[in-house]
């Protein structure tokens, strides 16, 4: 009973640390995700209120100096295509 008991603990803390791991090699796992809102992102890389954000759980965000292009992907800021009128273009 005990070897069952203690296998389901060994399970559970590993499928806790796996939950912690982040798809994307710019990401990091955090307890403090902020609202959808206040994402960084190319197109809105500081946004207003968002100073200090609110938690809304945790999960994966971008690494500092990186943001959300707009397929969900963190890329470094400077990466980020120019933004005219609500539009994306590719830099040259």
């Amino acid at each position: 009973m005990k070897f069952v008991l203690i296998s389901f603990i060994i399970a559970l803390v590993a499928a806790s640390v796996a939950a912690q791991e982040c798809s994307d090699p710019h990401e990091e796992y955090t307890d403090c995700i902020p609202f959808p809102e206040c994402y960084r992102s190319c197109y809105m890389q500081n946004p207003p209120g968002c100073e200090v954000p609110e938690c809304d759980g945790s999960g994966c965000t971008c690494q500092p100096n990186y943001v959300r292009d707009n397929h969900g992907y963190c890329i470094h800021y400077t990466h980020c295509p120019a933004v005219f009128a609500r539009k994306f273009f590719a830099r040259k």
